[in-house]
This record gives C-alpha cells, structure tokens and sequence, in this order.
C-alpha cells in the first residue's frame, strides 16, 4: 500500500512539473535575453515574436526523395529551406526551416517579407560562422500570427 502512495504521489509531482514547464514555452523571450547569454538557451525549445526580415529560399542540393517527387508517383510536397532575420525591439536572429516533405494536408510554415509572426523554434547557438564570429541560429518548429 505504501509503494502505491508513493507512486502515486510522484506520478502527481511529475504531472505538475510538465504542466509548468509547457506553460513558460508559451512565455514569449525577448530576442536579447537570448543573444544575451546564448549558451543558457543552446538546445532549449523558445517562443519568440518578431518582423520577418530577409527572407531567402536556400538552394536544396540533393535530390528530394521520391516520395516527394510528383514526377515518380509521390504524393507528398517538398519544401526547400528557407531563412529569415527576426526582429524585434531588443535585437534580432537568424532563423532557419529546414528542407522538409510533408504529406498532403499538413501546414508548413512559411512567412513573408515584413510580416509579424510568433514563432516556437529551438535555438542551436553559437556557430563559429565566418571570420569566428558567433552566429545565433533558431531552428523554426511551428509559425503562427499575433
């Protein structure tokens, strides 16, 4: 009886911690605090809101497989990958979607020039980049409008 009241018990503290933990990635950061201390936010899934800057489609230099090629039978889209500059009021980083095939029905995130988005992304930082310069990258999951 008592090993079931103890599991008990941890199943509900477990519950609570998720629950808080689902509740500050909805928290939207200020894209300073996260150049800020970079490192802190390394592998950490954010909410950030911003203008969309820059967008550009990068070239995908593979072939897409052929469960996205229409011209083989595949009935799944390919979308190359893109990257775009957020801004907001405390600074700005660079945001990557990756190339991705996605099935019929399935909305991808796509944004355009000059556009206000929220977006939930992970953030993969510091990249040396040229010259030794740290690069903040955030990895896009999820677009949505305010």
């Amino acid at each position: 009886m008592a090993w079931f009241s103890a599991r008990t018990i941890l199943l509900h503290l477990a519950l609570v911690v998720a629950g808080v933990s689902f509740a500050l990635a909805d928290e939207i950061i200020p894209i300073g605090t996260i150049l800020k201390d970079a490192e802190s936010f390394y592998l950490l899934n954010v909410t950030l809101a911003g203008t969309v800057r820059h967008v550009k489609v990068l070239p995908f230099p593979f072939k897409p497989p052929q469960s996205c090629n229409p011209m083989e039978g595949g009935k799944w889209s390919f979308y190359k990958p893109i990257t775009f500059t957020l801004e907001d009021e405390t600074g700005s980083i660079v945001v990557d979607r990756l190339a991705a095939c996605w099935p019929p029905g399935v909305k991808v995130p796509e944004v355009t020039e000059g556009e206000n988005v929220i977006i939930e992304a992970q953030i993969l930082a510091p990249d040396p980049g040229p010259k030794g310069r740290g690069i903040i990258h955030a990895v896009v999951k999820n677009i949505r409008r305010p």
